[in-house]
């Protein structure tokens, strides 16, 4: 699913140096997966946190995030992110 800002700042998220976020056992869960969420759960993973869990009552952002995973596009800069996230139903939680 796509999230769009006028204003990022998101640089590159540790990606491309050693100061990569090592949290391996932290787990995040972002419960309401909209626009906000969707943010949040991506830049978390960009920076390296493993176990994002992004929770939305919406069945069709849920599967759209299962097959292409969730992406946000920074306008000002032309930053597009995808990243690979865990999306679920509030069904499916344990």
């Amino acid at each position: 699913m796509l999230g769009r800002s006028n204003h990022c700042g998101i640089g590159d998220g540790g990606r491309g140096g050693g100061d990569k976020m090592r949290a391996t056992e932290a787990r995040i869960a972002i419960y309401g997966a909209g626009a906000m969420g969707t943010v949040l759960g991506v830049m978390l993973k960009k920076g390296g946190l493993d176990n994002v869990d992004l929770i939305t009552r919406n069945e069709a952002h849920v599967n759209g995030m299962r097959e292409q995973g969730a992406t946000i596009v920074c306008e000002a800069d032309g930053v597009e992110i995808n990243e690979k996230v865990n999306a679920i139903l509030p069904a499916d939680m344990q």
